[in-house]
């Protein structure tokens, strides 16, 4: 006769020869295949140690075995058997009999397993969500590590005016600059003297306010006459040292001299592009600077208004800074633009500067600006 199905265990398989038909006597053991992989090994894509997917396997087919016998079909020791059942507790495969705690039940296989497989899946998916924030985490340092080739802080003065020695050393073909106060220190720079006898080409824009310190324009008609190209603007925003178009270094404190100085020297980029397009961008706006304007000789000779005046005022340079640059009073000077005016034919200042704009365009007077 077949014992009774139950829920609690599978049917029991008929008793082999010699066991004189006693339906509880002992079994052999699950035979295994040798070399190769035993079907409890598939367990371990849900977490299950080999060691504990035989003695699952075992109590599937001995519902009622204690932990000698498992651990004996299992073929490990009782203390490794006791240790296995407990992890195989812990993770739903099997339970105790109620009031027989020495009596294991193995839960249904498709139950038990699928309640792991369920599990993995919610731990892979958290996993999933660990690596999407990893990305995030490395695309921010990769980001981290790019800025930091491409953009140098310096925060010392001492340091940033030897970067600003070095870029006019090292520079072999250009240095593009724009001038602006308040300096670092003092403006005769003799390397640029060095550079520019090295043939290292230099285009400048002065700020207004640049050229109206005192002694600033003999070192700019100094520069001029040892072959820098230079412009003067009333729009320059920073000043800005950019050496053979691959290194840029812009002071990030301009306007307040006594503030902590920083500055940052900026690698071939997307922010070099624009440096230098904001260069060639005043450059082109801005007004040329005639060597004669820088001879108050020839004005005080003379004793007379001279072009070298409208180049200056052109420049946008106030009356006091012109009469300070000229040696010359500043009620002179406002003698001279008046004669200036009259001699334009213009009434008021505005005009006066149309009018210079119109001649250094070679334009007739009278012309509407296009």
């Amino acid at each position: 006769m077949r014992p009774p199905r139950t829920r609690d265990h599978v049917p029991l398989p008929e008793t082999s020869a010699g066991h004189h038909g006693q339906p509880w006597a002992r079994r052999p053991a699950i035979p295994r295949a040798r070399g190769a992989e035993t079907p409890d090994d598939e367990l371990t894509a849900v977490g299950i140690d080999p060691t504990d997917g035989r003695l699952y396997r075992a109590l599937l087919a001995r519902p009622r075995a204690t932990a000698e016998v498992l651990a004996e079909e299992a073929g490990v020791g009782v203390d490794r058997a006791r240790q296995g059942l407990v992890a195989l507790e812990r993770d739903g495969l099997i339970s105790r009999r109620p009031g027989q705690p020495g009596r294991l039940i193995p839960a249904r296989p498709d139950v038990a397993v699928g309640a792991l497989i369920s599990r993995r899946e919610q731990e892979l998916e958290r996993a999933r969500l660990h690596a999407d924030w990893l990305l995030r985490e490395f695309d921010r340092g990769a980001r981290d590590e790019h800025a930091a080739r491409v953009v140098e802080i310096i925060t010392d003065r001492e340091a940033i005016g030897q970067r600003a020695l070095q870029l006019q050393r090292d520079a072999s073909d250009e240095v593009l600059m724009l001038d602006k106060p308040p300096h670092l220190g003092s403006t005769d720079n003799p390397d640029q003297l060095d550079s520019l006898a090295r043939g290292v080409r230099w285009r400048a824009v002065y700020s207004t306010e640049s050229l109206e310190a005192p002694g600033r324009l003999d070192n700019v008609r100094r520069f001029r006459d040892a072959g820098e190209q230079a412009r003067v603007s009333p729009q320059v925003p920073v000043k800005l040292a950019i050496a053979d178009r691959r290194l840029a270094l812009l002071p990030l404190n301009t306007d307040n001299p006594s503030a902590d100085h920083t500055a940052i020297l900026v690698h071939p980029s997307s922010l070099l592009a624009t440096l230098i397009m904001l260069f060639e961008t005043l450059w082109k706006t801005g007004l040329p600077i005639d060597p004669a304007a820088f001879s108050a000789t020839s004005v005080r000779s003379r004793g007379q208004p001279a072009p070298e005046v409208i180049q200056l005022l052109a420049a946008g340079m106030t009356d006091s800074a012109i009469a300070r640059h000229l040696g010359v009073s500043r009620r002179t000077v406002g003698r001279w633009i008046a004669e200036f005016m009259a001699d334009s034919g213009v009434a008021t200042r505005f005009q006066l500067g149309l009018a210079i704009g119109q001649r250094a365009a070679g334009l007739p007077p009278g012309t509407a600006p296009r």
